[in-house]
């Protein structure tokens, strides 16, 4: 009896271990995670602001444009 009694604690100890380093895995993993997703929302801002650029640097060339036009129609006869 006091065997079995010994053997079952062995064994709940060794489930304890597997428990901890899985545990452990796991919030290793959920780190890498956020990190990663830190990552990302850092290039998507990014993004955001060069596209916003391109905008105003399209509509700044589409009023040059537009003024160009202007100018040239000035010459013609």
């Amino acid at each position: 009896m006091f065997r079995e009694i010994g053997d079952s604690v062995k064994d709940i100890s060794g489930m304890s271990v597997q428990i901890a380093a899985s545990a452990d895995q796991q919030s290793s993993a959920a780190e890498d995670i956020n990190s990663s997703l830190q990552k990302i929302r850092g290039v998507a801002d990014d993004v955001a602001e060069h596209a916003q650029t391109s905008a105003q640097l399209n509509n700044e060339l589409a009023s040059l444009g537009l003024q160009q036009n202007e100018l040239i129609g000035r010459f013609r006869f």
